[in-house]
């Protein structure tokens, strides 16, 4: 089963799937409510292993976005 990720244009890799999806919402819900601007992240870095990094809100949001697409690409295929 090949594993769904998407990369930021800072190069983070994040995952996803449907959990990941669920992740990336729920981290920017509390970014709102909590007034950060950076949180600490699992990365899919399947090269290196998955490692835990810091990442701003900004780019959970480009995740988050860049998932919902590649989740539509494989619906529509």
């Amino acid at each position: 089963m090949k594993v769904l990720v998407v990369s930021t244009d800072s190069g983070k890799v994040f995952y996803a799937d449907t959990d990941a999806r669920l992740d990336l919402q729920a981290a920017l819900s509390a970014s709102e409510l909590e007034g950060t601007n950076e949180t600490m992240w699992k990365l899919a870095e399947a090269f290196e292993g998955s490692r835990v990094v810091l990442v701003s809100v900004d780019e959970i949001r480009e995740a988050a976005a860049l998932a919902l697409k590649a989740k539509g690409k494989l619906v529509i295929q």
